[in-house]
This record gives C-alpha cells, sequence and structure tokens, in this order.
C-alpha cells in the first residue's frame, strides 16, 4: 500500500468513528432529555401528594429529592381520620414514585453505556490519528495488523452498545 493510501483510510477511520460518536452522543442526549420530562411530569403529579406530610413547600423540589424523601408507610400505631388520609395520599403517590425510580435508573443506564461507547470509540479515533503520523513508515504487514485489530475493536463496541440498548430499551 502506498502512504496516500493508508493516510486516507487512517484519516477516514477517525472522523467515521469521531461521527458515530456524535449520532450516538445525539441520541444519549435525546433519551436523557425525554426521561428528565417524564421524571418533571410525574413530579408534578406527585406534588398535590406530597403536600400532605412535608413541612416544607415539595413544588420547589426535585423528583430526586421527593423520592428520597417519600415515606415507605405510615405508623400504624394511631389511625385517627388525619393519619388514614395521609395514607391514602402516600398510596396514591407510590405508583409516581416507582415511575421516578425507573426514570432514574434508565437515565443511569443510558450514561453509563455511553461512557462505555466513548471508551472503545475514543481510543480508536486516537489510534487512527496516531497512525496518521507514522503511514509511510508503515509495512504492509504491520498496517494489515493494525486495521484487523481496529476492525475487532469496532464491532466488539458496537455489540457492546447494541447490547446496552437492548438493555435500555426493553419495558421490563
Amino acid at each position: 500500500m502506498e502512504s496516500t493510501t493508508l493516510y486516507y483510510l487512517f484519516s477516514t477511520l477517525a472522523q467515521a468513528y469521531a461521527a458515530l460518536l456524535g449520532v450516538m452522543g445525539m441520541f444519549a442526549v435525546y433519551r436523557l432529555q425525554g426521561l428528565r420530562e417524564l421524571r418533571r411530569s410525574v413530579r408534578d403529579r406527585l406534588v398535590p401528594h406530597a403536600k400532605m406530610f412535608f413541612s416544607e413547600d415539595p413544588t420547589s423540589m426535585d423528583a430526586e429529592t421527593l423520592v428520597d424523601r417519600w415515606p415507605n408507610e405510615v405508623s400504624k400505631q394511631d389511625l385517627t381520620c388525619d393519619n388514614q388520609l395521609l395514607k391514602d395520599h402516600i398510596q396514591r403517590g407510590n405508583p409516581e414514585v416507582e415511575s421516578i425510580k425507573t426514570a432514574m435508573i434508565r437515565a443511569r443506564a443510558v450514561r453509563d453505556s455511553f461512557k462505555c461507547f466513548m471508551g472503545y470509540h475514543v481510543p480508536l479515533i486516537g489510534i487512527s490519528m496516531l497512525l496518521l503520523l507514522f503511514a509511510e513508515r508503515l509495512k504492509c504487514y504491520w498496517t494489515l495488523i493494525l486495521i484487523i485489530l481496529i476492525a475487532v475493536l469496532s464491532v466488539s463496541s458496537w455489540l457492546i452498545w447494541k447490547v446496552a440498548l437492548a438493555l435500555l430499551y426493553e419495558d421490563g
């Protein structure tokens, strides 16, 4: 192979990986925004129930704070009318709390899977850029080995991202 062919090859690889990283980043940000909006809307439905037992105004709290401070059960020692009302509000709010927890778990999964994807592709971009510097000095044998290495890393990162997306978008 000629050195100009290798220049084009390694330059194209770096650009393609950078573009792929950008597109996947766009999808990850889109998914994170959707999950944030879901948490906000569920939080707005949870606030009327939270007003019954929080001393401060729950409208100023974010969804994560409401979930952290949400009581798991009301004391069963005193069953006055107010406590039954409080228990009813907690029971009505529990599904909303579970929705927020699920959205938080999915957001964490999106961030973690994108970090994993980045962890594979940023080094591939770096390797391709580094190989540009040595394109004239590389012999055909070493070029073939490096291209195979890049291909193996690409396929493995694609498979990891595909598995992460499958886990991420399952409805269970």
